[in-house]
């Protein structure tokens, strides 16, 4: 994939995000539906890499191929056929690439390193009961937190007033997985560092899970007012990945626990079609060509050209369907209007390819990796015409070589900048493009 295509499908990722992020700001946020908001925001962030991945192919109605005056005008005696700018893709721009996967080893790293530290506190700590509850005492003065299945506790908190509350917040974090949410997400956002809101983002999740404790203990019968003062004595240091008693949360978690719980039925009804509607924003749409082509009378071509194309490019026999028109379309993957020089023949890889007309063979080009043309081979037939068949997984001809109409030259395929297998051909005639179409006889 190159840089263009990834930074297109990232954009969509991170505008997807953003809009779920922001629908739950404004209409779920203030929810006391802990359990629903968790799994919204779970389910919106790892939707978010889905959606763009999602292509519906539209209709279309039959085009009729008409001849068309549009040429573009390199030069076949100078490397003419050079690379087709509606199969290019855009050329990776590897210091952005370096830039933007070194943001993702950040940030990755950063995880990694938070986990060793918790890895080593757990070696470094001893496995205990207290109050009942498999704990793990550690030798540092640090709050309680919990982390996967583990409660991490100081040994000098062990008879403090208030640990078991504590102890059952962290067994609340421990029960419904919260490490594995956190984890999750901030390996989704990894990918997502260039974008501020994925940080928000994470940062509702966690939030979420200090709601959702609280709740669950006062649920239990915990005197509310004891349970705060609880909150108000625990210092702010814990670790990133873990699920700490006291967080930066602790003002909202206050008002959380001092709010009327609110649940509205019609906030969550709506989340539905919002996503729906974020898929819909955006898919990736295709519409398919079906051409239709209009013999060229025989008049139409100067007597004086003894060898013209004549022939399609693909054998009789193998389904085929002519995917992209020659002139302006709509890039692929750049999706911005780009000349396109030649026509489309999507059909099965591995199809066999054959020359249109006798001629030699002037060039055979084998990609070293997947963009532009791929493979490819130009034939000259005369001194007016020219043709090129790109996107090859095979080439059977050498330069130099003789070849007549209708022999075979090599195989279908998508060894260039392509989304399917597919031919792509094009014509030269005096040294500037012309449409194919014109040129395929009576097919």
């Amino acid at each position: 994939m190159t840089f263009t295509a990834l930074s297109y499908y990232l954009l969509k990722v991170s505008g997807c995000q953003v809009i779920f992020y922001l629908f739950f700001w404004v209409l779920l946020k203030q929810s006391s539906a802990f359990q629903w908001n968790r799994i919204y925001l779970l389910f919106s962030l790892g939707i978010s890499f889905l959606v763009p991945l999602v292509s519906v192919s539209l209709p279309a109605e039959p085009i009729t191929l008409l001849p068309n005056g549009n040429v573009f005008t390199d030069n076949l005696q100078t490397e003419g056929w050079s690379q087709d700018i509606s199969h290019d893709g855009g050329r990776s721009l590897p210091w952005l690439m370096f830039l933007y996967l070194t943001g993702v080893a950040v940030q990755i790293f950063r995880m990694t390193a938070g986990t060793f530290q918790i890895l080593k506190l757990r070696n470094k700590g001893r496995l205990a009961s207290l109050k009942g509850t498999k704990v793990i005492l550690l030798p540092e003065v640090l709050p309680p937190f919990s982390w996967g299945k583990w409660i991490f506790v100081p040994e000098s908190r062990c008879t403090d007033a208030g640990i078991s509350e504590i102890l059952r917040h962290e067994q609340c974090h421990t029960n419904q997985l919260h490490t594995a949410d956190v984890i999750l997400s901030k390996l989704l956002a990894a990918w997502l560092w260039f974008n501020p809101f994925v940080f928000f983002h994470i940062k509702a999740i966690q939030d979420n899970h200090e709601f959702l404790a609280d709740a669950i203990v006062l649920s239990n019968g915990t005197d509310k007012l004891l349970y705060q003062q609880l909150l108000l004595t625990e210092t702010s240091q814990y670790l990133g990945l873990g699920n700490g008693f006291h967080s930066s949360t602790l003002k909202k978690r206050l008002i959380k626990m001092n709010t009327k719980n609110s649940v509205s039925l019609w906030k969550l009804i709506i989340a539905l079609p919002i996503v729906v509607g974020v898929t819909l924003l955006f898919t990736d749409y295709s519409t398919a060509t079906v051409a239709t082509v209009v013999p060229i009378p025989t008049n139409a071509i100067p007597r004086a050209i003894d060898n013209p194309p004549s022939i399609s490019p693909i054998q009789d026999g193998y389904l085929v369907r002519l995917s992209s028109a020659f002139g302006m379309r709509l890039h692929p993957i750049l999706k911005e209007k780009k000349f396109h020089r030649g026509i489309d023949f999507a059909t099965k890889a591995g199809v066999p390819v054959q020359a249109t007309a006798d001629g030699i063979i002037k060039k055979t080009n084998f990609a070293t990796e997947k963009k532009g043309y791929g493979n490819y081979i130009v034939i000259d037939h005369d001194k007016t015409f020219s043709t090129l068949y790109a996107q090859l997984s095979e080439i059977k001809v050498k330069e130099g070589e003789k070849v007549k109409k209708g022999q075979v030259i090599g195989l279908v395929g998508s060894s260039g900048a392509s989304t399917a297998p597919h031919l792509h051909y094009e014509v030269m005639k005096d040294g500037k493009h012309v449409n194919p179409a014109d040129y395929l006889g009576d097919k």
